[in-house]
């Protein structure tokens, strides 16, 4: 689970195959948890520096940054 502050990698990929068609760097605005059946379901909102504006996205189409 990533926490709000973290700076991450986004991935947006076409809707019917797994291809990333563009990518970039973020800031995890908030986080929100939903319960779906026995596991968790987590939505990020980032801050997208290179588009300047705020998307919703799920973990997997997250990769954290390490320093």
């Amino acid at each position: 689970m990533f926490l709000p502050g973290d700076i991450v990698r986004w991935y947006d990929t076409y809707d019917d195959i797994g291809i990333a068609k563009s990518s970039g760097l973020g800031v995890i605005i908030s986080v929100h948890e939903f319960a779906f059946y026995e596991t968790p379901v987590y939505l990020y909102k980032i801050y997208r520096t290179e588009k300047q504006d705020q998307v919703v996205y799920e973990q997997h189409k997250l990769e954290l940054l390490k320093e």
